[in-house]
């Protein structure tokens, strides 16, 4: 099943877990105001894709930061709320990657954290 892409590059089976934050955009002049009332302007809903990308081999590191070298991506995921693939344009915080063992001289990778938040 097909829950995670960015661009056309199936990356589902690299996940390990995935939360989507649905934030709320306020601007500046939300607050309180002189009577203490509280006042909100909502400027726009975004979504917050936090994924958390299993430990991997060389070759699917490779992958996976190939898909995510642009500075804004394309990312389908899973929409909690309907249950149907939602795409969203992106960008993303630096990608950290670490490798923890050289067995063989085969690289293993720790998870990688990476947060996808709508354009």
């Amino acid at each position: 099943m097909v829950y995670c892409k960015i661009g056309n590059t199936d990356v589902s089976y690299l996940v390990q877990s995935m939360k989507v934050d649905m934030e709320v955009i306020l601007s500046d002049k939300s607050g309180r105001n002189a009577q203490a009332d509280n006042v909100v302007d909502i400027v726009a809903r975004k979504d917050k894709v936090e994924i958390v990308f299993r430990p991997m081999d060389a070759d699917d590191m490779a992958k996976l930061l190939s898909a995510v070298s642009e500075f804004v991506v394309s990312l389908s995921f899973l929409d909690p709320r309907t249950k149907q693939l939602k795409t969203i344009s992106a960008y993303i915080n630096t990608p950290q990657p670490e490798f923890y063992c050289i067995l063989d001289g085969k690289i293993l990778y720790k998870t990688l954290p990476l947060n996808f938040i709508q354009m």
